[in-house]
Order: structure tokens, then C-alpha cells, then sequence
């Protein structure tokens, strides 16, 4: 990749992680009778707020938060213990109240942090959280330049041996890799576009993730986006194209599929060649990829 810089970097601590805090500071197991039931309460508490527009991965646009416990099978399998959970997000925190679990069982709770509208309440937006474990996009396309893609997960097991805890801590963390498109060559373009967006063509693009195996969905069709204003945010690394949230793998890069990024002005209308990214961009979850080159002047690798 002569004409592209690809820069990998952790997301930072206080913009990138929600964490489960404890009521009190206990949290050592509870010595429950078999099928007796106890109740747990659970606090959730998110990173200072600044403005997700400037600085696009703070999670300031989270604003629900959704959790169901499993009890688990001798094989590992799992089966949805009561109804999931939903809770508003309410200046960077949130609490689960009196949850009802029964001794003598193992458990994995799950939770699933993002961001809803007023319409649906705090139904699903973005993500479609009603198969949990699993967890997708809620539609067939991606959005790009829009902080409200963000999310965060996080898992907490609960061992028959151990007992109840009278208080859980969890730390949420991205399934996802942030994706950001940088062009050196700004100030040489003859137009400078409103939007941009991404057509993917290639099949293989994630969408989707099993919260329990970390196994990721990946689509079978090709997959684009429409049309989003550029970032606000700056950096020094060039003029800020695009940015977007791409489901990953935790434990080893994934290579995407290979795309276009499409220049268009306020009308919708195209106002210079595509540039083509072919396959070689890869993404990693809690991970930014950066990607910066000549994006407007020259028409692809």
C-alpha cells in the first residue's frame, strides 16, 4: 500500500469502555440454598461526558442498556433465564434493580450497551438485540459518520460452586473496530464533497456477533451505506472523510472485504470517482484503523 498509511491504536480507556459497578463494595458469593431465590442489584456507569460529534468513540451517545442471564448446561449450552432487561442510560449511568436469580444454577448474564431514539422508546435502532446472544444490525445497510453506531458488551459468570454474589462488576467493552478515512490531499482537490459513503463489493462484511462465542456474522450479500455528512471532528492526520463502527474479532485482525468510498455533494449527486479499496484493510475489535492517502485525487490501489 504505497499511496495509504493504515495506523492501529487501542481506543482510549475513558472513551471506550462502560463499566458495571458494584452497589457496594461486597461482591464475594452468597451461600443460596438450591432453587431459593436472591436478588442482585446492578449499577451500570459510563465514561465522563464530552461531545460524540467532536470526538467520535467517547460512547456519549449511549443511552440504554439491555442485559439477560442464561443459565448454563453441563455441555456449556445455553437457555434464557426470565425476560431480557432494558434500562435507560441517564448521564452516563444506569441501574438494574432487584434481579432475581435462583441458587444452586450457573449463569452467564449478558449485557448489551447502545444507542435508541425517542420513537422506539428503549427498543432496538441500530442493533437487533431480540435473539440474544446474538446481536446485528438491525438493517440490511451500514451507517457511516454517525457516533450513534457505537456500542459495548460484556459478560458475567455466575458459578454454582460460588454461590450468589450480593454484587456484580463488569466492564463493558466494543465488539466492534473503528474504522477512519483520512485524505492528506484536501487542500489539491477541485471540490471538496458534503457526504460520503461506502459500497462494499465483495460479500464477507461482519454485521452481526454471538455475544456468548465471540463468533461473528458475517454477510452473504454486498452490503452499502447511504450517504452521511462528513465528520466534524479534526485531526492531524488529514481531512476526516469517514468513520465507521464494522463488528470484529477480539483476538486477531480481520481483513475487510473490498469497497468503494463515494464522494457526493448535498444533493446526493456524485462529484468525484469512487476510491477503491481493495481487500487488505483490516479491522480488530476495541481497535482503531486509520487509514489515510490522496483519497480525492486519485481513484483508488
Amino acid at each position: 500500500m504505497d499511496r495509504l498509511t493504515k495506523i492501529f491504536s487501542y481506543f482510549l480507556c475513558a472513551a471506550g469502555t462502560l463499566a458495571l459497578v458494584p452497589g457496594c463494595e461486597k461482591d464475594n458469593g452468597t451461600d443460596i440454598p438450591d432453587r431459593e431465590e436472591s436478588s442482585i442489584t446492578i449499577s451500570v456507569s459510563l465514561a465522563p461526558e464530552t461531545r460524540s460529534d467532536v470526538t467520535p468513540g467517547d460512547g456519549s451517545y449511549i443511552n440504554r442498556c439491555v442485559m439477560q442471564a442464561f443459565t448454563v448446561a453441563e455441555d456449556g449450552t445455553l437457555a434464557a433465564f426470565g425476560e431480557k432487561m432494558t434500562v435507560a442510560v441517564s448521564d452516563k449511568t444506569a441501574a438494574f434493580n432487584d434481579i432475581h436469580l435462583l441458587g444452586g444454577q450457573d449463569y452467564r448474564l449478558i449485557f448489551w450497551a447502545d444507542c435508541t431514539n425517542d420513537e422506539a422508546g428503549l427498543g432496538d435502532y441500530i442493533y437487533n438485540t431480540s435473539e440474544l446472544p446474538d446481536v446485528r444490525l438491525l438493517s440490511s445497510r451500514i451507517t457511516v459518520n454517525d457516533d450513534r453506531c457505537d456500542g459495548f458488551f460484556g459478560i458475567y459468570d455466575i458459578d454454582r460452586e460460588n454461590g450468589l454474589p450480593e454484587s456484580i462488576n463488569v466492564t463493558l467493552k466494543r465488539p466492534f473496530g473503528q474504522l477512519n478515512l483520512f485524505a492528506t490531499d484536501y487542500d489539491e482537490a477541485e471540490v471538496i464533497p458534503h457526504s460520503t459513503s461506502l459500497s462494499f463489493i465483495d460479500a464477507g462484511l461482519p454485521v452481526g456477533m454471538n455475544l456468548h462465542t465471540g463468533e461473528i456474522e458475517y454477510s452473504t450479500q454486498l452490503v452499502t451505506s447511504r450517504p452521511s455528512a462528513l465528520p466534524v471532528a479534526t485531526d492531524d492526520k488529514g481531512a476526516y472523510l469517514g468513520f465507521c463502527y464494522i463488528f470484529a474479532p477480539d483476538d486477531a485482525p480481520y481483513e475487510l472485504p473490498a469497497f468503494y468510498l463515494n464522494f457526493v455533494d448535498a444533493d446526493g449527486m456524485v462529484i468525484i470517482d469512487p476510491y477503491r479499496f481493495q481487500s487488505g484493510i483490516s479491522i480488530q475489535a476495541n481497535v482503531k484503523s486509520n487509514v489515510t492517502g490522496a483519497l480525492l485525487t486519485e481513484n483508488g490501489i
